[in-house]
């Protein structure tokens, strides 16, 4: 008698789809009709952009000014103003916070895009990037 409890909870949490809505879910719902994923806007702007010294480098592993010069050395190879499958190239600065941040970090790509404001895919292709151009200036 005293395991039923626990039994409800394993079974809901076995059985239960992940798919499923709950009552709060409104805002989720419309996101997966519009096929929209919540992220946060505007990430460097309005939050990266204000880090003191401090909370910089313990987010990217960089001082600001170690991060501005290799920035500069990578600008020429990540950057490009060719469109892409009708989106323009995410500027280098932005390429490279993202690729620090999956280099410093444990996060999942999915967990840094919604940050950055960006898809998985281009999550992926920017991290790419970044890192074949860290290659080509160390070699």
């Amino acid at each position: 008698m005293e395991n039923k409890p626990i039994l409800f909870v394993i079974n809901e949490l076995l059985w239960s789809s992940s798919s499923e809505s709950s009552d709060d879910s409104d805002s989720a719902d419309e996101n997966t009709r519009t096929g929209k994923r919540p992220r946060i806007l505007n990430y460097v702007e309005e939050v990266v952009d204000k880090f003191s010294e401090r909370e910089f480098r313990e987010n990217f592993r960089l001082r600001r000014n170690t991060f501005t010069y290799v920035l500069n050395q990578l600008k020429d190879h990540i950057s490009t103003s060719l469109v892409d499958k009708g989106h323009s190239t995410i500027d280098a600065k932005k390429q490279l916070l993202i690729a620090l941040w999956y280099f410093a970090t444990p996060d999942s790509y999915r967990s840094i895009c919604s940050r950055f404001d960006i898809g998985k895919a281009t999550g992926i292709r920017c991290v790419r990037r970044v890192t074949e151009a860290l290659l080509q200036i160390a070699c």
